[in-house]
């Protein structure tokens, strides 16, 4: 019971919800009448092998695009989401972006939210982390070295989530590339240099 937009919405997400499984999914979107929150979509995780993948990647995606209403379906490796186009887009680049864990040379250009803010989001990708511990070392160095709000890891993955200035997510790109070696770094120490700010040089 409910407004014929909700009535409608629902109808929508029982047949995308309920499916055969095995079947091949993409994502989709429906978009209900009125601005604000009116974007609805639902993702398909074929990569998260477990709950708790699953559980991480949601909380990841969740947590990065500020999203509301973001609820999982672990039978199909389903995600549904209420939000704003800009989230709702946001969120489709993050999944895509999960579903690359532990390929070589995955990290990809970040993305920029709309209104020509200095607004980024990026992944970054550590394959050479062996350990939780020594990933989730490096996510603390990145957080703590760029002072970085929101950042947010994805542990089966070795992947971390960063969403910052330009500027903190370039310093979190560099980090991650020094910090993340397939062994012992022997070369010699190097510097990256910020744009803005008395701090603004890191070794």
């Amino acid at each position: 019971q409910g407004s014929p937009d909700q009535v409608a919405v629902a109808g929508w997400l029982l047949d995308e919800l309920d499916r055969p499984s095995g079947e091949t999914r993409a994502t989709r979107e429906y978009r209900m009448q009125g601005g604000g929150d009116n974007e609805v979509g639902v993702f398909y995780l074929p990569f998260a092998n477990t709950l708790q993948e699953l559980q991480e990647a949601v909380t990841l995606v969740r947590s990065l695009t500020n999203v509301r209403w973001m609820f999982s379906v672990s039978a199909s490796k389903a995600v549904a989401l209420r939000a704003t186009a800009d989230q709702c887009a946001l969120a489709e680049w993050l999944f895509a972006e999960l579903a690359k864990a532990g390929e070589l040379n995955a990290t990809s250009a970040g993305y920029r939210m709309p209104g020509g803010k200095d607004d980024i989001s990026q992944v970054l990708h550590l394959p050479h982390a062996k350990t939780d511990s020594e990933f989730q070392e490096i996510a603390v160095v990145i957080r703590t070295i760029a002072r970085i709000g929101q950042l947010f890891a994805y542990n089966s993955g070795r992947v971390v989530a960063v969403r910052g200035s330009s500027d903190q997510v370039a310093l979190a790109q560099w980090l991650a590339n020094e910090l993340d070696q397939p062994g012992i770094h022997n070369g010699a120490s190097t510097e990256h240099h910020m744009s803005e700010g008395n701090e603004n040089s890191v070794r």
